[in-house]
């Protein structure tokens, strides 16, 4: 009897996972034309986590568009760590606080916030 109710149990969670992750595929799609900025601080680890941990999302999770990475303090070995796992990936930037602007315009130009 036991071993019945645990099998219904598992059974009634395994749909429920297969429902959630349905509806989470169907509400969570990122339009391919978004801006994604992130904001990199401290050291070498700190930073290369950061940056794993976005181009997770990108690669598992569906988060299409253009990807921005802005340095506001990051170490020197973290700004070589950073471009180099980047240095193949043309949807992903590495900039200055002051170059945003021009990023986020360009993505304005292309249709991208607000275009029809």
């Amino acid at each position: 009897m036991a071993l019945t109710i645990l099998i219904a149990a598992l059974a009634v969670c395994g749909v429920f996972l297969i429902a959630w992750s349905i509806t989470e595929a169907y509400f969570s799609a990122v339009p391919n034309d978004s801006c994604h900025i992130f904001y990199l601080r401290g050291d070498s680890a700190a930073v290369e986590q950061q940056v794993r941990s976005c181009r997770w999302l990108c690669e598992r999770r569906g988060m299409l568009g253009k990807v921005i990475f802005v340095d506001c303090g990051i170490s020197p070995e973290a700004q070589i760590n950073v471009q180099l796992m980047l240095k193949n990936d043309d949807t992903v930037i590495l900039c200055a606080p002051s170059q945003i602007a021009d990023y986020i315009g360009q993505e304005n130009d292309n249709g991208g916030a607000g275009a029809d």
